[in-house]
């Protein structure tokens, strides 16, 4: 399931395992025994991908995560949970970035505040929005990129390059989502802040 259908499909779905209830959004969903599963991997995936895979270590790092839609849902409690320095929620229309952070507040004790204007470098900005899948640059200044951050699209193929030709002119290392969906969730019969997230339009 991809967006813009994983609230949709958390809606729809019976029982769904706890990080999907944490999300409010699902990409997962299964049919068995008149009941719809639903999970949410984008998360686990996406922390696998970057700190496995890539080797990326988030722990006290400064986090731009860009788009306040299904795809910033499931993946906002795990990155919290790697202890970033600071995770800006930045979105186009800023009454659902200051929703989705106020929704995980509580992910991750700490202050919360809502910044003027986005400003700053970061170590790793994470595309999250449609942009993505239909091939639209998304507008980024360049100096949000720290020296030698990576720039993260959470969608893939050619779709997702103006993203990662701003993000390489700006002298980042781009890099495309594999990991979001490739683990499994468990089969339906086994369902039953300055260090806190910043929203900023």
């Amino acid at each position: 399931m991809t967006l813009p259908f994983k609230v949709d499909a958390w809606r729809l779905a019976t029982d769904r395992t706890p990080r999907a209830e944490l999300a409010g959004a699902v990409n997962w969903l299964a049919v068995g025994d008149g009941r719809i599963a639903g999970d949410n991997t984008d998360g686990a995936g996406l922390v696998a991908d970057l700190t496995g895979n890539l080797g990326i270590a988030l722990a006290g790092r400064r986090i731009l995560l860009v788009g306040a839609g299904g795809a910033s849902r499931g993946v906002l409690a795990p990155l919290l949970a790697l202890a970033p320095a600071r995770l800006v929620v930045a979105n186009r229309t800023e009454a659902r970035a200051v929703d989705l952070a106020g929704d995980f507040a509580g992910a991750r004790p700490g202050r919360r505040r809502r910044p003027r204007r986005l400003a700053g470098d970061f170590d790793l900005v994470v595309n999250a929005t449609s942009a993505s899948t239909h091939g639209k640059a998304i507008d980024l200044p360049r100096s949000l990129f720290a020296p030698g951050a990576t720039a993260y699209d959470m969608a893939y193929g050619p779709a997702a390059r103006p993203f990662l030709d701003t993000a390489r002119s700006a002298g980042a290392r781009p890099k495309t989502a594999w990991a979001c969906s490739s683990s499994r969730p468990p089969s339906p019969s086994g369902y039953g802040a300055e260090s806190g997230p910043e929203p900023h339009r």
